[in-house]
Parts: structure tokens; C-alpha cells; sequence
């Protein structure tokens, strides 16, 4: 395993209690955390109380952290954890009206690209909510987050093959609901 570059904050937290530490570490995975939980979640406020309840346990366990893996993987664990167990009890996937709201004010944008925009994530989220939580989850840690086959595997604690076969099976769902969208599977639209 490759040198985790949190060993040192957590061994700090861990051992003197240190805030300081504790706050790095928080700001090092705050909108990691958040983006995590509202891929999975696909609701603003209930993103924030998910990640608020990740770095709560976060603080709650550091203690019992064994640096048997590295401590992304033991954050983003935590964080999918605490997104499923939200989502067990939810039918439905909300819309992402909170974030369309903040590209309609991106200055950057002509109005019509801005609308684009929001329209390709309204229908994106729309898919992702036709997704088992569990395939939500894999299609969130590999593409929001970028991580490899090898941290996906570690963070849900299932083998190389059950993610390759999640993956896999969230693309053939996610296929056919993109395309009657206009859009195709990497985000361009179709003509």
C-alpha cells in the first residue's frame, strides 16, 4: 500500500486529540464527502446532513481507525454507508432544483448554454435515479469521485469482479434511459 498522506493528521487526532488535525482532515474531505452523498442521494439538504452525520462518525471512530487501509477509503466507506442507509428508506430520487438554481447564476454562460446545462443534469439525475442504491453507488465513487476499480472494491468491501459486474450492469440500465434523453452515455448530445 502506498503512503496514505493522512497517516500523519490522523496519528495527530488520534494521539493528542488535536482540533487542528481534525479540522485538515475535515477540510480535505468536506466536498468530497458532500459529493459522494448527493450522487447517491441526488437531494441538496439531505447531502449536507448525510455528510454532517459522516464527519460526526468520523470523529465518533478515528480512535478505532487501524491504518489497515488508507483513510480515503475508510472516509468514502463511511460516507456511502451513511447515504445507503438514508436512501433505504426513500422511494423516490428528488430533484437537484437547489443546483440548477446555482447555474442559472453562473455569469460564465449564455443563458442557452446555462439551460443546456441544467437541463443535461435534470436528466441525468433522472437516470441515476432509476438505479438500484447499490449501482448508484459504484456509477458515484467511479465517476464523480474518479476512483479506480482496486478503492471501489475496498470502500464497498466487495471484490474486483462484483464491482466490473455492478459497473456493467449500471451502464446497461443507465444506456437506454440516456439515449431516449438526446444524450449519450459520456454527457454529448446526440444529433
Amino acid at each position: 500500500m502506498s503512503k496514505d498522506p493522512d497517516l500523519e493528521l490522523v496519528k495527530r487526532f488520534k494521539e493528542e486529540e488535536s482540533p487542528e488535525a481534525f479540522r485538515a482532515l475535515y477540510e480535505r474531505y468536506k466536498d468530497k464527502v458532500f459529493i459522494t452523498a448527493f450522487g447517491i442521494s441526488g437531494d441538496f439538504a439531505e447531502a449536507a446532513d448525510i455528510s454532517q452525520e459522516t464527519f460526526i462518525l468520523i470523529y465518533r471512530k478515528i480512535k478505532r481507525f487501524n491504518f489497515k487501509s488508507r483513510f480515503s477509503t475508510w472516509v468514502y466507506r463511511l460516507a456511502v454507508n451513511a447515504a445507503l442507509e438514508k436512501r433505504r428508506g426513500r422511494k423516490r430520487f428528488l430533484s437537484l432544483r437547489e443546483i440548477d438554481a446555482e447555474v442559472l447564476k453562473d455569469a460564465g454562460d449564455s443563458p442557452l448554454e446555462r439551460l443546456e446545462k441544467m437541463e443535461k443534469r435534470s436528466l441525468i439525475n433522472c437516470a441515476l435515479g432509476a438505479l438500484s442504491p447499490k449501482l448508484r453507488a459504484i456509477i458515484v465513487l467511479r465517476y464523480f469521485q474518479g476512483l479506480s476499480y482496486e478503492e471501489i472494491s475496498s470502500i464497498l468491501r466487495i471484490s474486483m469482479g462484483t464491482v466490473k459486474s455492478r459497473l456493467w450492469r449500471a451502464h446497461r440500465e443507465l444506456a437506454p434511459l440516456l439515449q431516449s434523453t438526446k444524450f449519450t452515455v459520456n454527457g454529448e448530445r446526440s444529433t
